[in-house]
């Protein structure tokens, strides 16, 4: 087949993002089975055979347009973007043939682009917006939230990595919406998680500071732990995007004491082939975010074999058989967080037990397998864009 992706940013490695994780993986595999891929994006650092950067199909703006995008930037953007968009896939359709588009719901993008009637849409679920918002935006959440779902509504097929999120889609947006699940893919590397090798009483957190990824519990969990495990550290490797208006430095004085704050590191943003040290030398794996789909932060963990102890939310039980293969506590409940971490710190045998076991379940992430989930459901969208034109 000959398909296109459309992603934040590209090559990988530029950008810690699912979305372009996702993409990676699938891009290589789909090529490897002798597919023709194509990737979209605005973001485009160098140029390689199959990347079409959006920003070559971009015109001057004209006075009106720069006094729109005063004005709406958001609403500007939304259809500056689409545009590009159309541009390319209709340039890609006459020289070679494109027959399908996949792209990710945010802002209801595919809603224009199904419209224009060029090209079968299939959407993938990586984060909707009525799940992923913390701060309270009402006419943008209000906005965003409806054009998200009249996107969806209008979708050829919808594509999900977990069949929490696609149940929680059809029931905000209406029961009509049927999706096809398969996961996100993921390598096992060699290279793996060994109790007797790690950092006793070393604790990673890979994420973002802010709240959807409950940075603060993370916090809260940690300041309580080392009351009574003063041994224990946290490292914490992602973007500080600031919780509250107080950045993660003035965060962790405000939460840590003197003993704690001395045993916190931050490393801020780390390309994505650096975490591998960090996730083998550590003891456990932490993740309190307050919404996810299937993030590739627990999942790289897996991969490793690493123990982790995870929020129960959204499509992470699908991964974690609490107690085998992990261990999940309730969303926010910092006490079940702080008890878990106690736990496998005092009891290193059982964390060996659940890396293993995560290990081990990586083989139902196998790219091959879910390269061929993929083309069954672009298929589906060709076919269902053929019956409907």
């Amino acid at each position: 087949m000959k398909i296109a992706m459309l992603v934040p940013s590209w090559p990988p490695g530029n950008l810690a993002n699912g979305i372009v994780t996702y993409a990676n993986y699938m891009v290589r595999e789909l090529r490897r089975q002798g597919h023709e891929v194509y990737i979209l994006t605005a973001n485009a650092s160098i140029t390689e055979v199959g990347t079409i950067d959006l920003k070559r199909y971009q015109r001057p703006r004209s006075l009106w347009r720069r006094l729109i995008f005063r004005l709406a930037p958001d609403r500007a953007s939304w259809c500056e973007r689409t545009e590009l968009i159309v541009k390319a896939i209709t340039e890609l359709k006459r020289t070679s043939g494109l027959e399908v588009l996949e792209i990710e719901n945010s802002f209801g993008l595919s809603l224009a682009l199904s419209e224009t009637k060029r090209l079968p849409i299939v959407v993938r679920l990586h984060g909707p917006w009525f799940l992923s918002k913390t701060e309270r935006r009402p006419v943008y959440d209000a906005i965003r939230e409806y054009l998200e779902g009249r996107a969806l509504r209008s979708a050829q097929v919808i594509s999900s990595p977990s069949r929490n999120i696609g149940n929680a889609v059809s029931k905000r947006y209406g029961s009509k919406i049927t999706y096809r699940v398969f996961s996100n893919p993921i390598d096992v590397p060699t290279e793996r998680w060994s109790v007797d090798s790690c950092k006793k009483h070393s604790l990673l957190f890979v994420g973002r500071f802010d709240l959807l990824k409950g940075a603060d519990l993370i916090f809260r969990a940690f300041a309580k732990v080392a009351e009574t495990h003063p041994e224990t550290s946290l490292t914490f490797v992602g973007p500080d995007c600031g919780i509250e208006g107080q950045t993660i430095s003035q965060f962790a004085v405000q939460m840590l004491s003197e003993k704690a704050i001395r045993k916190f590191r931050f490393l801020g943003p780390l390309p994505r082939d650096s975490l591998a040290e960090l996730r083998v030398s550590h003891f456990v794996t932490i993740c309190a975010s307050r919404s996810e789909v299937q993030p590739y932060s627990i999942l790289e963990a897996m991969s490793f074999g690493c123990p982790i102890i995870s929020s129960g939310v959204g499509g992470i039980p699908e991964m974690i058989d609490s107690g085998r293969s992990g261990i999940l506590f309730p969303s926010e409940d910092v006490q079940a967080l702080t008890a878990a971490i106690r736990m496998l710190l005092e009891h290193p045998e059982i964390a060996a037990k659940l890396g293993a076991s995560a290990r081990a379940q990586c083989i139902n992430y196998e790219p091959a397998k879910m390269a061929v989930s993929a083309l069954q459901t672009y298929k589906a969208a060709v076919t269902k864009f053929h019956e409907s034109v």
